[in-house]
């Protein structure tokens, strides 16, 4: 058995590795690892830019005649919601999150990441779970003593 353990593990390093491509740190490649700062659109004025985890404030004008956007160094994925004033969309582009601004919009974005409902209630179902599983194991190990 533990032959069979370190051999499995073998082979998950190795495939491991092999999807990563490398065993060099990359963690400062910008092609690994995606932009880290936002890029804008010609006619887009970025005037603050605050960047906390999964959490993203900026303050932009747009100076133009037609839409423009704001790239965000952040991938898409379900769950991202945005606050800002009327004119303002949140999409993605290339698998980045992108801004999109009216023109003339000018105003304060909040673009952060708070899951989907239904992934919290599957948290909830497993709490119950593990709560029920915790439960019924206490149960019986007062039956196996009383015995």
């Amino acid at each position: 058995m533990k032959k069979f353990l370190s051999l499995l593990m073998a082979l998950a390093m190795t495939l491991s590795l092999a999807a990563c491509g490398s065993t060099e740190d990359t963690t400062t490649d910008d092609s690994v690892w995606g932009r880290l700062t936002p890029e804008a659109d010609d006619g887009v004025e970025l005037t603050e830019y605050t960047k906390n985890g999964l959490t993203i404030q900026l303050a932009a004008q747009n100076t133009g005649d037609t839409e423009a956007s704001i790239r965000l160094p952040l991938f898409y994925y379900p769950g991202y919601h945005m606050t800002a004033a009327d004119g303002a969309a949140l999409t993605h582009k290339n698998g980045y999150l992108t801004v999109t601004l009216a023109p003339g919009w000018q105003g304060s974005v909040q673009v952060r990441w708070t899951g989907m409902w239904f992934w919290r209630a599957a948290d909830c179902i497993s709490l119950l779970g593990i709560a029920a599983t915790v439960a019924l194991y206490r149960k019986s190990q007062k039956n196996a003593a009383r015995a």
